[in-house]
């Protein structure tokens, strides 16, 4: 599982957008679980941070500001990915 999520995170052009990256994380993704309860903003943004420069290349800096603009109270029950 860790293999195809990584996977689909390298040399990805969605992976430029730190917010598409949060989005995921909060959300879940064709099965990856939602991580809103689990991780908080500061965890977030280190992630994504991570994902961002690490694994692709990018130089956006990503905040727990930035992650909060998307948090929300409940996150979704289905997969961002079947709408």
């Amino acid at each position: 599982m860790a293999q195809v999520i990584i996977r689909h995170w390298l040399n990805n052009s969605k992976m430029q957008s730190k917010y598409y990256i949060i989005d995921i994380l909060i959300n879940g993704f064709r099965g990856m679980p939602s991580f809103h309860k689990m991780m908080n903003d500061e965890q977030m943004a280190a992630v994504t941070q991570y994902v961002v420069s690490d694994l692709n290349g990018y130089t956006d800096t990503v905040t727990a500001e930035d992650v909060a603009k998307l948090r929300h109270s409940n996150p979704s029950a289905g997969d961002p990915s079947d709408d």
